[in-house]
């Protein structure tokens, strides 16, 4: 089976050669498709043009369009009767693992096909290009964005099985071949629809999750008011009792708002839109766009069993309030390393778990800490990281650093001989 549509997404940092590798697309692959190229940039700067601020209505906007404009388009070709095969070519920094899902799913909903080209550029050369432009992504966003990028990973997610990486493009006449055989490829296995089995499935997790999202919107509203209210006090608010009651007011609306139309809220993207609203006519944080970050990403992470502490790490890494994560580079034995973050009032605890989550999603191999730290002591910056009898936050540690990139290692323990006695 086949398909005429394929969805492609290009993916990647700000400044990582996107767009550049959109044009290469355009000029080698017109001839042999019908390319329909959608650019973010240009979409939200056309939308925006006329503003002199960020305005989040417009962004939303933008990225709205553009879903709307591939889901009809999509669904034209599909149901025409054409031969000729149509590329719907999109060009986002997609940080975000659902961001390029929802594209999957709109595939499997008409039976079209999907592929994913990963720009991974170095970091540095992302921000020289980035700096370049007229006008750039500000540093304090690219560096937030950089850590919670999702990259594609087919071995945890199956969907992202067509992907291809590349790591520059300026030797992309290079690699023709390979978004060729892509491109072929989605082309002849479309994501079919098994649409029984997904409402199924759909009643499932909709009957288990209409116990817990109250939970966990309690729980991660909870969390934000308290953050929100901080971050009001140490910029010296005046008026912070108002500012306390308004937020608590539009807590307990929106809890309300759950209460009677949980049933009604058929995914994640209603739920986000829902809970965002509770940031509307706040003042604390200038970046409208960094507040909705923090909320979307908290409840996708949140689940009914995490503990307070947990709650508070996500909201601290996913959000612009405290402006500070503690960033950690963990090398193993064999060479391997991991980049991870975690926000300032984490434990070892909630470091530990993060490493453990790490090395499980790349391997597929559980830890068991009892067995490592037998034989082996963690270091950070090249000083043993010792777990106090009480919990104490990572950043009271004095060989922690919030400034600058932690190097986290594991050192074998040094164990004396026992003398034998005679």
């Amino acid at each position: 089976m086949s398909t005429n549509a394929i969805i492609v997404l290009l993916c990647g940092l700000p400044g990582a050669g996107k767009s550049t590798l959109s044009k290469y697309i355009l000029q080698a692959f017109s001839s042999s498709y019908d390319i329909d190229y959608l650019c973010f940039d240009t979409i939200f700067a056309n939308t925006s043009k006329d503003s002199t601020e960020f305005v989040p209505e417009q962004w939303q906007s933008s990225i709205s369009s553009i879903y709307l404009h591939v889901q009809q388009s999509l669904q034209e070709h599909i149901q025409s009767t054409t031969l000729t095969k149509k590329i719907f070519l999109l060009d986002d920094n997609m940080y975000y693992r659902s961001m390029r899902k929802k594209y999957y799913q709109l595939c499997r909903q008409w039976n079209a096909g999907f592929c994913q080209i990963y720009v991974n550029t170095n970091s540095v050369i992302c921000q020289t290009h980035n700096a370049s432009r007229v006008f750039p992504v500000p540093q304090v966003v690219f560096n937030r964005m950089e850590t919670l990028f999702q990259a594609p990973n087919p071995t945890l997610c199956t969907w992202e099985t067509h992907t291809l990486e590349i790591d520059h493009v300026e030797n992309s006449s290079q690699i023709t071949f390979h978004m060729e055989t892509l491109f072929e490829k989605a082309f002849k296995n479309p994501i079919l629809d098994h649409s029984q089995s997904l409402k199924n499935e759909r009643e499932t997790s909709r009957r288990s999750n209409e116990k817990s999202v109250l939970h966990q919107a309690d729980l991660a509203l909870r969390q934000l008011v308290g953050q929100l209210l901080k971050d009001a006090k140490q910029t010296g608010s005046n008026n912070l009792p108002s500012f306390a009651k308004h937020l608590h007011a539009k807590k307990e609306a929106l809890l309300q708002h759950y209460r009677l139309h949980l049933s009604h809220l058929s995914n994640h993207l209603e739920m986000e839109e829902h809970i965002a609203r509770l940031m509307k006519g706040t003042t604390i944080v200038k970046d409208e766009m960094e507040k909705k970050w923090m909320v979307d990403e908290v409840l996708n992470d949140v689940n009914a069993s995490a503990s307070t502490q947990e709650i508070k790490h996500l909201i601290e890494v996913a959000s612009g309030l405290t402006h500070k994560v503690l960033r950690f580079r963990l090398t193993l034995l064999d060479g391997t390393t991991f980049f991870l973050s975690i926000g300032t009032s984490s434990t070892i605890a909630t470091l530990l778990k993060n490493i453990h989550n790490a090395i499980f999603q790349s391997s597929r191999h559980a830890i068991s800490w009892n067995s490592v730290l037998r034989e082996y002591q963690l270091h950070c910056n090249g000083v043993a990281l010792v777990a106090p009898k009480n919990e104490v936050k990572l950043v009271s540690y004095t060989n922690v650093s919030t400034q600058s990139i932690n190097q986290l290692t594991f050192v074998r323990h040094i164990r004396r001989r026992k003398k034998r006695t005679s």
